[in-house]
């Protein structure tokens, strides 16, 4: 069993979460997948990470 973890550029957007997806069912060994923040799609765009710190701030 193999775990694989996707996170920021490899799940910003639909196209890149389907190549997450050929990877994934590329080896049959690959049975757990942990995703974490996406990255972002653009310059203006906020990651997870940052508007969590944003909400704290206005606290």
């Amino acid at each position: 069993m193999k775990v694989c973890k996707f996170g920021g550029s490899s799940v910003a957007s639909a196209e890149q979460i389907l190549k997450v997806i050929d990877i994934v069912a590329s080896d049959p060994a690959r049975r757990v997948v942990v995703v974490s923040a996406p990255g972002k799609r653009f310059k203006g765009d906020d990651k997870v990470t940052d508007m969590l710190i944003s909400c704290a701030v206005r606290v």
